[in-house]
């Protein structure tokens, strides 16, 4: 099949144009019309539907000019078949007056344009001619951006899989040798030296942390995120979440409490995702909510989800900054005991995984009183696995 253009010449080349009408007069009509309003042009011709099937799959066309009725079929099944075949050439149907629901048919299988033959004149013909021209121009154009887009991301992905392989492997060790230093392994170390290894084990974490995350979202982006669905109960998530999350609720000295509507909330989904979101929310809670309780509500959704509710009494979030949180790298706030910063990843990777789940993640927040946070989760998650792509994290 040869349906892409030939290579450009110096000089401006003449338009390729098909003219399918079985009635040779209709045809020798549209030719005239084109050249008496100046179109520079290259005509075929096709009497039936099985002629300008073939000539639509295996020659290269600027334009055709498609009359509906034809021998052996019409012009629907023309455009059925080409557009099945992956043929994107611009087509005008020419269709009998009075035909407009018909029109719009042809419209929705693929047909740029339509004229009533009653109406065929030089100018309209030209006007059809350059706003096909223009449209299918745009779309090749918005076509190849978008495949560009897809190798850059697909590029980027394996080339943060690979980086993330290399740059954790060294990390962990400093943050394990760290961690024998601390437990006065290597002989006890003095206040002075405590503080010193502590802040470098604080920066090891959140490098990994930053790493982690940065590789989520680039397989994300790249659809490469593999999902492991499997029948979950959130309440029973949830508690074993909350037994990695404690330590750091004590140490910023917050109360967790969790509740439940419902004796039992199961839902198909990926664990492991739910448990990511939840912790990236949870985590935010404890940091930012100046050390006041943060609590989990989970129900059920009308239509057998579930709803996982995080709600903290912090500072909450202004209007203004509502849309942007979940932005990439956007941080808007400091943790008070620290005075450090988030990577400003976990909440954009924590709504794209909730769109992966098929849910959603909102949020609501009053300035000076808190916010809240819901993860809606379907009952049943169907999905296809994504390809592997390099190692992963847990959040």
């Amino acid at each position: 099949m040869n349906t892409s253009e030939p290579a450009e010449s110096r000089e401006p080349r003449p338009l390729r144009i098909l003219v399918v009408d079985d009635d040779e007069v209709d045809r020798m009509t549209v030719r005239r019309a084109l050249r008496t309003a100046g179109v520079h042009a290259e005509f075929t011709e096709a009497e039936d539907v099985r002629v300008a099937v073939t000539a639509l799959k295996e020659k290269f066309f600027d334009c055709a000019f498609l009359d509906f009725r034809l021998p052996g079929g019409d012009g629907l099944d023309v455009l059925r078949k080409v557009r099945a075949a992956g043929v994107r050439t611009p087509v005008v149907m020419l269709t009998g007056q009075g035909d407009e629901q018909l029109a719009v048919e042809l419209m929705k299988a693929g047909a740029s344009d339509y004229l009533s033959k009653g109406v065929v004149s030089p100018e309209r013909l030209e006007r059809s001619l350059r706003y096909v021209l223009r449209v299918h121009r745009a779309e090749m154009q918005a076509r190849e951006a978008e495949a560009a887009r897809e190798v850059a991301i697909t590029a980027r992905a394996r080339f943060y899989a690979a980086m993330s392989h290399e740059l954790r492997t060294p990390i962990n060790a400093i943050i394990g040798y760290n961690d024998l230093l601390l437990a006065s392994i290597y002989g006890t170390l003095n206040e002075q030296q405590l503080y010193g290894v502590d802040r470098a084990q604080r920066a090891a974490r959140h490098l990994l942390e930053l790493v982690n995350d940065i590789l989520d979202l680039s397989k994300l982006e790249a659809g490469k995120m593999e999902l492991q669905v499997e029948l979950v109960s959130i309440p029973e998530l949830i508690e074993d979440l909350f037994t990695t999350i404690r330590p750091m609720a004590d140490k910023h000295g917050c109360t967790l409490s969790f509740s439940c509507e419902e004796s039992s909330v199961v839902v198909h989904t990926d664990p492991r995702r739910v448990r990511q979101i939840l912790l990236n929310i949870l985590s935010n809670a404890i940091k930012f909510g100046q050390s006041k309780p943060v609590e989990l509500r989970c129900g059920q959704t009308p239509e057998r989800g579930a709803v996982v509710e995080v709600l903290d009494h912090g500072p909450g979030i202004a209007a203004a900054d509502l849309s942007r949180i979940f932005e990439e790298f956007v941080q808007l706030g400091h943790a008070p005991h620290t005075g450090t910063t988030g990577t400003g990843l976990g909440l954009p990777i924590s709504m794209r995984l909730a769109e992966l789940l098929r849910g959603k993640l909102e949020v609501e927040s009053t300035t000076g009183e808190g916010s809240v946070f819901r993860l809606v989760l379907p009952s049943t998650l169907q999905v296809e696995a994504a390809a592997p792509e390099g190692g992963g994290s847990t959040g």
